[in-house]
C-alpha cells in the first residue's frame, strides 16, 4: 500500500523539568541509574539511530530503578495535557474521570555518549511523547536539538525533557572526555475499552 505523505507546519509541545530538585526522583535512584548505564553492554552496536553505547529497548520491565523513573515520567506525562495551550489560546483545564486515555511505557532505554557520538535526526511516532532524563552531563555534552522548531535544550543533570513523539530531534556529536549518561522512552496511549478489553482477557487478538 502506497500511502502519500504530506509536511504540515503545527505546534507541539515541550516540556523539561529537574527530577532532583523538585524531589520526584531521589538521589540514590539517580546515581545507581548512572552505573547501570554506564556497565551495560552496548548491545545495539551502534546500529540505531543512536550512534552511542545504548542498552535494550525495555529495561523499564527487567530493571525495577528503570521501571521507578518511568512511572514518574508516566505520571507527568498524565498531568500534561491540562495547561497545553492550542493554536487559538484554548486551554485544556477540565480533569474530567474517564476522559484521558491511559498511558503506557513501551520502550525504554539508556545510552551512555562518548567523544564524537551523536544521535542521528529522527522522530519517535507512533508513540504519543517521548522523553529523555539526563544523568551525567559533563562539560563539552551536546545539546538535544529540535531543527523543526529551532530550538535546542542544554540539559543540566537531573533534567527530564517531555516531547510530542512526532517531533524531529538530534544530538550532535559530543565533545566530552568524560561519558554523557541518559535514559530515553517512549509513552504510547490506550484507550480506557481496549484497556479494559485486554485486562479480562490478556490473549485476546486485536486486528
Amino acid at each position: 500500500m502506497m500511502i502519500p505523505n504530506y509536511e504540515f507546519k503545527m505546534k507541539r509541545p515541550v516540556y523539561d523539568v529537574n527530577l532532583l530538585e523538585t524531589k520526584q526522583l531521589d538521589k540514590s535512584t539517580h546515581d545507581t541509574l548512572i552505573q547501570k548505564v554506564i556497565t551495560y553492554p552496548d548491545v545495539m552496536k551502534h546500529k540505531t539511530n543512536v550512534k552511542a553505547n545504548m542498552t535494550d529497548w525495555r529495561m523499564h520491565m527487567k530493571d525495577d530503578d528503570f521501571g521507578k523513573l518511568s512511572s514518574i515520567v508516566e505520571s507527568i506525562a498524565k498531568e500534561m495535557r491540562y495547561g497545553s495551550t492550542h493554536v487559538d489560546g484554548d486551554t485544556h483545564t477540565v480533569r474530567n474521570k474517564g476522559q484521558s486515555p491511559r498511558l503506557m511505557t513501551d520502550e525504554c532505554w539508556g545510552a551512555s555518549y562518548g567523544k564524537g557520538e551523536f544521535t542521528q535526526e529522527h522522530s519517535h511516532w507512533p508513540a504519543l511523547w517521548s522523553w529523555c532524563y539526563y544523568l551525567q552531563v559533563p562539560k563539552g555534552s551536546s545539546p538535544l536539538v529540535f531543527p523543526e522548531a529551532g530550538i535546542m535544550f542544554e540539559p543540566k543533570v537531573g533534567d527530564l525533557i517531555i516531547f510530542d513523539g512526532q517531533a524531529i530531534h538530534s544530538v550532535p556529536p559530543c565533545e566530552c572526555e568524560e561519558k554523557r549518561v541518559m535514559i530515553a522512552g517512549n509513552i504510547v496511549a490506550i484507550s480506557p475499552t481496549l484497556f479494559l478489553h485486554l485486562a479480562s482477557d490478556p490473549n485476546k487478538q486485536f486486528v
